[in-house]
Order: structure tokens, then C-alpha cells, then sequence
């Protein structure tokens, strides 16, 4: 059976997927460090894969489907800040009491923009001519690189 891979599904799932992970840490207590790390590791690599694939593929693909590229230039900035603060975290020793607390910001904010891309700029997506299809097989193709 062949996948059909929607761009806007695939998108979807990796933000429930990040969203989980997110909370799943946060309801962590402080004595259990290791599973702490563990799983923040795995959010920085999901979210790096998946900002990358943003990125790279969805992004140009809007600005060019609208015809301006500051479409597209204003959402990659978006991503700048998300990057800052995760090397903000990985560069914060785990016993830092500020740690968690940056983490709970970092959750808020991404929780914030899955709720902003999911609404506006999905409803802005799928209002132009841009083939859902055909974007989310080169997003699957990117994400198995």
C-alpha cells in the first residue's frame, strides 16, 4: 500500500509529536534528571529536523506560491528566536534553577507558533495553489535523509 504524504499532516503530526515530548518533560520531577535529558534530547533533534524541513521546503514553497518572498522571509525569522533559545538551553548546565523554567517558556512559545501555523498560516496554505501532495513527498523524502 502506498503512504500519501500531505504536507499539512505531516506537519501536524510532528507538532503533536514535539507537543508530547514537551509535556511528557514537564512532568518530570527534578530528581529524575536523566530522563530529563534524554527527552530533551530527543525534542531539540525533532524540533531541528522539523525547522529544518520548514526551513528549507515549506517556507520557499509559500513565498514562491504567493508570489512575495517576504512571506517566507518572515516566518524563517520566527525561526531564528527559536534557535537562540534552544542553544540557550544547551548551553545551560541542568542544575542551573533556571533551567526548567526556560524549558516551560520554550514549551509555551512552541505550543504558542503550532497554534499560530495551524490556524493562519495552514488556512493561508491551503487557500493557494500549492499541491499539498506533492510538497508533503518532498517533506517525507527530506525527514528520511
Amino acid at each position: 500500500m502506498i503512504k500519501i504524504n500531505h504536507a499539512l499532516s505531516l506537519l501536524t503530526e510532528d507538532h503533536k509529536k514535539i507537543r508530547a515530548m514537551f509535556l511528557q518533560y514537564l512532568a518530570l520531577p527534578d530528581r529524575q534528571q536523566a530522563q530529563k535529558t534524554k527527552l530533551l534530547t530527543a525534542i531539540f533533534r525533532t524540533l531541528a529536523v522539523h525547522v529544518q524541513l520548514e526551513e528549507e521546503i515549506l517556507y520557499p514553497a509559500i513565498g514562491s506560491a504567493a508570489g512575495d518572498p517576504r512571506f517566507s522571509e518572515e516566518g524563517l525569522l520566527k525561526f531564528t528566536a527559536t534557535k537562540s533559545l534552544i542553544k540557550d538551553i544547551e548551553d545551560m548546565d541542568s542544575d542551573d534553577p533556571f533551567y526548567d523554567q526556560k524549558m516551560r517558556i520554550f514549551a509555551t512559545q512552541f505550543f504558542a507558533r503550532v497554534e499560530e501555523e495551524e490556524g493562519q498560516l495552514f488556512s493561508h496554505i491551503r487557500a493557494s495553489n500549492i499541491d499539498l501532495i506533492a510538497l508533503g513527498e518532498d517533506m517525507a523524502v527530506f525527514r528520511d535523509e
